[in-house]
């Protein structure tokens, strides 16, 4: 038998073609190892730890497992941290900000590479889009640590802040949004203005595995 009737302007729809390709299992185009239907794998991009994020350096994409190599290869700075003796505690003294460096820049960032662990952690200074409020936020590549972020010159009058780590993919350029303020700590530049005592405001920081 044949159909006589006319086909209508939209094109007929497969259901049976439609209801495999939803239930098929998909991989990571980021080759990161997950699998997952259709909506799943585009809910894990997003997310994704493998997925490539800009140099902050030069600006050219490359996935998080290889950032710290990058570095390294490019001779960007990068600054290394000691490990402590026995214990998943690394320490260092590693940057400075200027008053009137949140009226220059959207952010102060600092790459930080860990003595012995093979490992990139990124700790950026954001500044608001109002320039009136700082927020300190941490990636990591492989492992999340805690960072213990310790600013002011004077003793007894430092303050020090404590903010998990995050993957590096949820990185972004320019400065926080409200949005953001769920993530890290912020605090007023006033404050901030207070710690430096005039003069540059030095920074340090203390990352801890997560046990």
């Amino acid at each position: 038998p044949q159909c006589r009737k006319a086909y209508g302007t939209e094109p007929g729809r497969g259901l049976m073609v439609e209801q495999i390709i939803s239930a098929a299992l998909w991989p990571c185009k980021y080759d990161c190892g997950f699998r997952g239907t259709g909506a799943e794998v585009k809910e894990h991009f997003e997310g994704c730890p493998d997925r490539a994020v800009s140099c902050l350096d030069c600006g050219e994409f490359v996935q998080p497992s290889k950032i710290h190599a990058h570095y390294k290869e490019r001779g960007h700075i990068l600054f290394s941290i000691k490990k402590w003796p026995g214990l998943n505690i690394w320490s260092g003294i590693c940057t400075t900000w200027s008053i009137g460096d949140h009226l220059k820049y959207g952010s102060i960032d600092t790459p930080l590479s860990l003595e012995d662990a093979d490992d990139f952690v990124f700790v950026r200074l954001w500044f608001s889009e109002d320039r009136l409020s700082a927020m300190v936020d941490v990636y990591h590549v492989s492992i999340a640590r805690v960072c213990k972020f310790t600013c002011g010159n004077t003793p007894g009058k430092r303050v020090t802040f404590e903010v998990t780590s995050r993957p590096l993919c949820h990185s972004r350029d320019g400065r926080f949004k409200d949005e953001d303020s769920t993530h890290g700590v912020i605090f007023p530049l006033a404050f901030a203005n207070k710690l430096a005592d005039g003069t540059d405001v030095s920074c340090s920081f203390q990352l801890v595995d997560i046990s």
